[in-house]
């Protein structure tokens, strides 16, 4: 009642933030479809009084809520239409909150499409997610989506396209100092070279892999990287060198042992 007499005596602004404030609550009551309703009034409001920044807030209100009630289309809908609008009349604080939520949402739009194995439509969307991660600055999702974008890439059996994507990962990964997703980069270039029967670039990947497990003390990933070592130097005829991986592998699978 109080937010729509605030809005018949034109008080616009103060008749948002109440109807926002009941819109939280249901929302934090998980009542969403409550909250959707206010979200809506809100932007109605906003309209009818030309004012964008409140029909940008309402929309990524609307956006949140249907992400959480899982209606992962809808939420996409709102987030664009909120960042269009913010975009527009450059309201760069809101513009930086919606791109935010539009990560989430388009890394669950794109994990739909993988499950549905439909690659093409998911690399599309984990692309729209290293859009929204650098107008954020978010570097630890962006080096995700591009391993997930080479992931895809190598069930396509495009390789090359599939080496571009894990080795932006593994630049992005060391910019951040990210030793896990180092790792990662590094095993997957490594696969994606020994695929293409080019050992000498994969050894050298699983070499750097090696280094960088050793200087995180991860024995699991290190035993990985002389496994793999080992096996590759024995298919390319260096069975001396094969062994010394293969030992070296054994050693460290023996102090996991130890630890277990």
């Amino acid at each position: 009642i109080s937010a729509e007499h605030l809005k018949n005596e034109d008080r616009i602004e103060e008749s948002l933030q109440c109807y926002t404030k009941i819109a939280e609550y249901f929302d934090s009551d998980q009542a969403y479809n409550i909250a959707a309703y206010f979200y809506n009034r809100c932007l109605e409001i906003s309209r009818n009084s030309l004012y964008p920044e409140g029909e940008a807030l309402a929309n990524m209100g609307l956006g949140i809520c249907n992400s959480k009630a899982r209606n992962i289309e809808e939420a996409m809908r709102h987030h664009e239409m909120a960042l269009i609008q913010a975009n527009q009349h450059d309201i760069k604080n809101l513009s930086s909150a919606i791109n935010k939520e539009l990560i989430f949402v388009y890394e669950r739009m794109a994990e739909n499409f993988e499950h549905q194995e439909h690659y093409d439509g998911a690399i599309d969307f984990y692309e729209k997610c290293i859009k929204a991660c650098n107008e954020v600055g978010d570097l630890v999702m962006e080096g995700k989506a591009c391993h997930k974008i080479g992931q895809l890439y190598s069930r396509k059996d495009n390789t090359k396209k599939a080496l571009t994507f894990h080795n932006k990962h593994y630049d992005i990964a060391t910019q951040s100092k990210d030793r896990n997703g180092q790792i990662q980069a590094l095993s997957a270039l490594a696969t994606a070279y020994r695929k293409m029967n080019q050992a000498t670039m994969a050894l050298e990947y699983l070499d750097k892999l090696y280094t960088i497990a050793k200087e995180a003390t991860d024995s699991e990933n290190q035993a990985v990287a002389t496994l793999q070592s080992g096996m590759l130097n024995y298919q390319e005829g260096f069975a001396d060198r094969a062994v010394q991986y293969f030992e070296n592998h054994y050693d460290l699978v023996r102090v996991i042992g130890d630890r277990a």
